[in-house]
């Protein structure tokens, strides 16, 4: 006869031999339902699938050898099956009355009342407490187990006063029944989903909360695996726990097929362990979400494994810790598999739990994966790594976590960045701070290290204890940072960055200029070599500055709908002096008129837009005491002057205009201060 699979009933209720530890759980079952003196209720508490059914029919199974000296009768009911609620009722009534007729322990009295109980249609639960009564006085112990309880949320909902009846079956000393409820949800989460805002009536049940196995337990399975012939290695066995976790289902899913592969003589490693528990794995997690969303715990989840911690309180923690969604590991909260974590951040993306982070967070990734196309090209990942070594395990990190996403959930973000936490965006910013990071977030990087901080605090997972919390004081810091971000990222796509556009090609033996232009226009090198027989222009303009608590600042121009900025400045009409140009250009482009001219900056040489023309522009620099004006013409200058920092500049058209203005911020400081001097 052709031997079988021993794993052939994975999935379904698994005892005696199969059966592996929780041997304090079947202690506190026995204790509380089956103890010689007094006996309580109870509620089985955990994730689908982790072993409850299994728990209670094994302790079943175990008191049954103290069956009658304890007068049991022991009767159980899927609440998924019934229609009704006198429908429940009435098969307890029914198969504790056949229990007791297969004991010999009926009598008149109880027969009577059983009678009385199934006579309405719709139940009486007079009639039921008068039954149970009859069973108390005949010294019989009646345990009634309820499967499935999580149903009571549909079956309930018309008959909130349910709850309270189960609470007087279990506590009045009087009629009180053994009753043992099994269920994926905790059980104020039932009666909430039933319109039962109350959990008053669950007080009375102790809570048993069964996890998936501890590691005796999961070294127990793997000898039992090995066994059954199945025996598997150290890099295969974490292959296992990686996908699994202590997971009692999904570990005998796979130890099925595992029993398969080697009885067809097939040879077992990572890659066929990772595709085969990732279908069990597809199958299931979605299973755990809706159990979590429904609480909601799905979010709070999320924020303690993925973050970022906006709404989680210490009793979320401790309630997600009872479920078995969570377990410590050196310290350290995290999800019951490395799989189910990937399925948080999976998931995660697609939940709110704190808009202006998430809005935070795409607008980072936005503007660093468009810089490092720029620097980098379309294959960016490869270029930062062959300029900066040391990220390749970053990447190479954020690389496998995307495949991994893709496989097990068939699919994944196109973004590398979206696999990378706070703490890694600024890393990536700040080896190359003036392309990555400066045209978003300016110059002060030493600031925005601190501020990143901040973020990571709250972004990163909760690591250290579970007592451990994001403070009020934390979140109103991160708000403030964060609508920071965004006010800067707003500009940078004001100025034409992102949009959809590749990044300009930088030409081979190119100058080493900085461009900080728009995509739209691909400002690069070649606008500062001059082509053979090009025609020269003269023109003129100048920066003004103003100085303002402290704080110097220059004004910009902003030409029509362009978005980015300029120093203004135009050509200079035959018969007119350079300087003299230079105040009419600042007037006609920013409406400034009261200028004190403090300098002159330098002179820059390019082609036009239209590259049709040599310009040779002399630049001054001037002071004024005018904080806003009118551009004088108004048709091609419609919008006012920007005033900015120089060392925190918005996106500029000319990339020489901007090193310009960086590069002489000392003196313009020593000139107003030398104008000041009296």
């Amino acid at each position: 006869m052709e031997c079988a699979n021993p794993y052939a009933d994975f999935g379904g209720t698994v005892t005696e031999t199969r059966f592996i530890g929780r041997k304090v759980e079947l202690n506190t079952i026995a204790s509380r339902v089956f103890g010689a003196g007094g006996y309580g209720s109870i509620a089985v508490i955990g994730l689908p699938r982790v072993g409850k059914s299994s728990l209670v029919f094994e302790a079943i199974r175990r008191a049954d050898t103290h069956s009658k000296e304890l007068r049991l009768v022991v009767v159980r009911a899927n609440v998924g099956e019934f229609a009704s609620v006198s429908e429940l009722f009435r098969r307890l009534i029914e198969d504790v009355a056949d229990g007791i007729d297969d004991l010999g322990l009926g009598n008149d009295e109880i027969n009577r009342r059983k009678d009385r109980a199934l006579e309405p249609q719709v139940t009486d639960f007079g009639a039921v407490r008068a039954m149970f009564r009859s069973l108390r006085r005949a010294d019989i112990r009646p345990v009634c187990v309820l499967d499935e309880f999580d149903a009571g949320r549909r079956l309930f909902r018309e008959t909130p006063q349910c709850f309270h009846w189960l609470r007087e079956l279990c506590s009045n000393p009087a009629f009180k029944a053994a009753v043992v409820i099994v269920a994926k949800r905790r059980l104020q989460e039932v009666a909430r989903l039933a319109g039962h805002e109350s959990d008053y009536w669950a007080n009375v049940l102790m809570t048993l909360s069964l996890k998936p196995f501890i590691s005796s337990e999961v070294e127990r399975f793997f000898s039992s695996l090995e066994g059954e012939g199945v025996a598997l290695g150290s890099a295969e066995r974490q292959e296992v726990l990686t996908l699994c976790g202590g997971n009692p289902y999904l570990l005998d899913g796979v130890a099925f097929h595992s029993w398969e592969r080697v009885k067809q003589g097939g040879r077992i490693d990572g890659e066929w362990i990772r595709e085969v528990g990732g279908e069990l794995v597809r199958d299931y997690l979605p299973q755990v979400s809706t159990i979590l969303q429904d609480g909601p715990m799905l979010s709070k989840a999320v924020q303690v494994v993925v973050g970022p911690q906006w709404d989680v309180t210490t009793d979320d923690i401790n309630a997600l810790r009872e479920l078995g969604v969570l377990r410590e590991e050196q310290g350290e909260l995290r999800g019951f598999s490395r799989t189910f974590e990937d399925h948080l951040r999976l998931v995660g993306r697609d939940i709110d739990i704190w808009p202006l982070w998430r809005e935070t967070e795409r607008a980072l990734r936005d503007v660093l994966e468009w810089h490092l196309q720029q620097v980098h090209g379309s294959e960016w990942a490869n270029g930062l790594v062959r300029s900066r070594p040391r990220l390749r395990r970053m990447i190479e990190e954020c690389h496998g976590s995307r495949e991994r996403e893709r496989k097990l959930f068939g699919r994944a973000s196109a973004s590398l960045l979206a696999y990378t936490y706070p703490m890694q965006l600024y890393e990536l910013m700040a080896g190359d701070w003036r392309r990555l990071a400066e045209p978003l977030l300016g110059r002060d990087k030493q600031d925005w290290a601190a501020n990143f901080k901040v973020l990571a605090k709250v972004r990163n997972p909760l690591a250290h204890n579970r007592e451990e919390a994001v403070t009020a004081a934390d979140r109103k810091q991160a708000e403030g940072i964060c609508h920071a971000i965004l006010e800067r990222y707003q500009r940078w796509k004001s100025a034409g960055f992102g949009n959809g556009h590749p990044a300009p090609e930088r030409p081979a033996g190119s100058l080493n200029v900085r461009t900080a232009s728009t995509p739209s226009t691909g400002i690069d090198a070649s606008w500062y070599r001059r082509p053979p027989d090009t025609p020269e222009r003269l023109t003129a303009g100048g920066l003004v500055c103003s100085l303002r608590d402290g704080h110097l600042l220059v004004a910009l121009a902003r030409e029509g709908d362009w978005p980015a900025c300029i120093i203004p400045k135009g050509g200079v009409d035959p018969g007119e002096e350079v300087e003299a140009a230079a105040r009419r250009e600042i007037e006609e482009e920013t409406g400034f008129s009261r200028l004190t001219l403090l300098g002159k900056l330098g002179v820059l040489e390019r082609l036009t837009f239209d590259r049709s023309h040599w310009t040779v522009t002399h630049l001054f620099a001037y002071l004024t005491a005018e904080q806003e004006a009118t551009p004088s013409d108004r048709a091609a200058h419609p919008q006012p002057a920007l005033w900015c920092r120089p060392d925190d500049l918005p996106p500029m058209l000319w990339p020489d205009q901007r090193r310009l203005i960086e590069r002489n911020q000392a003196r313009l400081r020593r000139w107003i201060d030398r104008f000041r001097q009296p």
